[in-house]
């Protein structure tokens, strides 16, 4: 752990033990030492080691995979909020048909949020149905951005877990 080591709010190319600059760490007091990042404390050693199963940098691209994904989704949230707004949208929104398909949608989902939060699971993780028709929708029927935003993006990131081949580590 030498080479690797530095303390908590360190600077990894200034504070490594290993490194050859006028203040060398002499003066450096460790306070404790941790393996777990959410017991750190200020002057603490923590040393990132690989985990019994899997080491967390596996993780990352499926992360910033869901993170880019959602972000898109959002997006598609926000033009399904705007819908009505847009005066040709909004008339068909308001004609007979459509109107008693977005009362039926908006009466299943109220009063069970379940049922919404596992629709929108389905559709950001497995892709059925599709995520980007689902985000309209969800942002048209008003669906909370609070609920929206994390259960997209934790379908996303399972989904690309399994897409690159990492749900197995």
């Amino acid at each position: 752990l030498a080479g690797a080591a530095y303390p908590v709010g360190g600077h990894p190319d200034r504070d490594r033990p290993d490194r050859d600059h006028p203040d060398d760490g002499a003066g450096l007091t460790v306070a404790g030492v941790s393996l777990d990042s959410r017991a750190v404390r200020p002057g603490d050693l923590y040393a990132a080691l690989p985990g019994a199963r899997a080491h967390g940098a596996d993780f990352v691209p499926a992360a910033v995979a869901a993170v880019g994904q959602t972000i898109g989704k959002v997006a598609w949230f926000e033009l399904g909020a705007s819908l009505g707004r847009v005066p040709w949208i909004g008339k068909k929104l308001a004609s007979d048909r459509w109107r008693v398909h977005r009362e039926r949608w908006m009466d299943r989902l109220a009063g069970r949020p379940w049922l919404t939060a596992l629709v929108l699971l389905a559709s950001s993780s497995v892709g059925l149905p599709p995520l980007a028709l689902m985000s309209v929708v969800a942002g048209n029927l008003k669906v909370p951005r609070v609920v929206f935003i994390p259960i997209c993006l934790v379908g996303r990131f399972a989904r690309f877990l399994v897409t690159l081949g990492a749900a197995d580590l």
